[in-house]
């Protein structure tokens, strides 16, 4: 079976794969494992030379000491990867095992829950994927290729490493925090918002059956070959959180917000807060953000461009699932790319640019929370020009 490239395994009882699973030489995305049960996955493993997307859920154990050709390594759990097991992997999205080396933390959410430093070793990881993982503390410095990282609902992490991974984005993407904007009128009072202000803005229009949710997820992948496409050059974070960085240079309570570029379309950091708000007073008992909700809140999220009052662009669509808090969603977008996609509407040496989120859907598990963008932030090189304020 050297033509089959998906096999979908995940969230299942299966505990141990058979040998023949190295039957499937052709295998470039597999998924496997649950979050209640241990699986083995056999020796035959490596001869899946083809994989380059693995999701790897709760507690997966691979075999120990087996030699690849002249490499020979100890695999024991994903301590042993290596270039040499598998030459093609570049999206393993859920590492759990990466974590100290512990059963127990694997399966039952240990407080020493860490990723290990050797997770720097995988030089082709361009995501990774640990929700629900409640005491996961610390994110080691990650490869230069990474572009994603979702760690939704991981509400022990520590603002250290979402500062350090902020950061080694904003590099990549050619953006200092030190870069202001002369135009800011005053600092915005990012804690004006409350429950009862927020539930004002609640778009009902837009909420829709979980069947529904469904198959708008179907028909963004609607062959199997759409779940192995790269997605190209941009860089992804989802963390638990409430207020945007101070340093973001353009800031918004609004779910849009405008600038002055260039002739030439720069690089962007867009930030959103997205906030879940009780639909009824009475499920308000807790508005801070390390705070699990009784609901589940799965939607989806567009960020569009508009250049110069012209016709409108979407730069990304994403997919949000199981959110039980307040979360802060990093996307950003480098010149090269940005350039290729507006070049058309760019006009003259001063652009006027103004970017805006919308929830195009959204489902309430439980029917007590509905998502909500509370605040807004845009960190880009721009030409805005100087505020003065009026004299009386």
């Amino acid at each position: 079976m050297e033509n089959l490239k998906y096999l979908s395994l995940g969230h299942t009882a299966i505990r141990e794969l058979p040998s023949s699973i190295g039957n499937l030489t052709g295998l470039e995305r597999l998924d496997i494992g649950s979050d209640f049960y241990s699986c083995q996955l056999p020796t035959s493993i490596y001869n899946l030379q083809q994989l380059r997307i693995l999701f790897l859920y709760g507690n997966v154990k691979f075999p120990e000491d087996v030699g690849i050709g002249k490499q020979a390594t100890a695999c024991n759990s994903y301590d042993g990867f290596s270039k040499y097991c598998f030459p093609k992997l570049n999206f393993p999205k859920r590492l759990t095992s990466c974590f100290t080396h512990s059963e127990k933390c694997l399966l039952s959410g240990s407080e020493d829950l860490n990723l290990r430093e050797s997770i720097i070793r995988f030089n082709r990881l361009h995501s990774l994927v640990f929700q629900d993982s409640k005491f996961l503390k610390k994110i080691p410095k990650l490869p230069e290729s990474i572009r994603e990282v979702n760690a939704t609902n991981c509400i022990s992490l520590n603002s250290e490493s979402l500062r350090k991974l902020i950061l080694q984005f904003g590099r990549n993407l050619g953006l200092s925090r030190n870069m202001k904007c002369s135009g800011v009128k005053h600092k915005v009072l990012m804690d004006s918002h409350s429950h009862r202000k927020l539930s004002n803005q609640i778009d009902c229009s837009s909420r829709v059956s979980l069947s529904k949710l469904d198959a708008i997820h179907d028909e963004s992948f609607p062959t199997l070959d759409a779940h192995l496409v790269d997605l190209g050059e941009r860089y992804d974070i989802m963390v638990p959180g409430k207020k945007i960085p101070n340093w973001i240079n353009h800031q918004s309570i609004e779910s849009s917000i405008s600038f002055w570029v260039g002739p030439e379309f720069p690089s962007i950091a867009v930030c959103v807060a997205l906030h879940l708000v009780p639909l009824k007073d009475s499920y308000a008992n807790n508005d801070k953000y390390r705070s699990i909700r009784d609901d589940i809140i799965d939607c989806v999220c567009d960020i569009h461009i508009f250049t110069n009052s012209r016709k409108r662009r979407r730069i990304v669509r994403t997919h949000l699932y199981a959110l039980k808090c307040h979360h802060l969603w990093f996307y950003g977008v480098p010149h090269s790319r940005l350039q290729r996609r507006f070049r058309d509407l760019m006009q003259g040496d001063r652009n006027h640019v103004e970017s805006s989120c919308k929830i195009a859907h959204w489902v309430s598990r439980n029917g007590k929370y509905a998502p909500v963008i509370a605040r807004m932030g845009v960190h880009v090189e721009c030409m805005c020009p100087p505020y003065h304020p009026t004299q009386f």
